[in-house]
């Protein structure tokens, strides 16, 4: 299926190099609820806290533009888009994602949103669009991927 189809549970994730402003080794760390995003130190040492709409958030990722992004489940499945100072920066709804997990990044900024109720990844623009859906024989209530 090509590498698009990658999927595999994450507990944390290394920021990319193309993320501006982070140093190497910094984890971002999604808190389900209330729904924040937070960064550490390779240390454990707290370094920014990030917090927007909505809330029961599963997915951590930063997108090819540099933004936080993670999704909601409540009160709409969703994705969040926040600057790293924590400001949330915008929002949409993931109409075709009825149970949303995490998120990941394309290089060229597409999203990819496992949707467990529907057994499939879910293809996003950044800027809300719907770029189509990704499945595969046997998967089964996706939780996370990896681009």
């Amino acid at each position: 299926m090509g590498p698009r189809t990658c999927i595999a549970a994450l507990l944390g994730l290394s920021l990319t190099p193309y993320a501006p402003a982070q140093t190497p080794g910094d984890v971002l760390v999604n808190v389900y609820h209330p729904g924040r995003l937070e960064v550490h130190a390779p240390d454990g040492t707290p370094k920014t806290t990030a917090t927007g709409t909505g809330s029961w958030w599963e997915g951590a990722s930063v997108t090819a533009s540099g933004l936080f992004v993670t999704t909601r489940r409540w009160p709409t499945s969703g994705i969040n888009l926040l600057q790293l100072d924590g400001r949330e920066v915008a929002t949409f709804d993931t109409l075709q994602v009825h149970f949303p997990g995490d998120v990941s990044v394309f290089r060229d900024g597409t999203l990819a949103i496992s949707d467990q109720a529907q057994n499939h990844v879910d293809l996003y623009s950044e800027a809300g669009t719907c770029l189509g859906t990704l499945s595969a024989p046997g998967l089964v209530t996706p939780f996370g991927e990896f681009v």
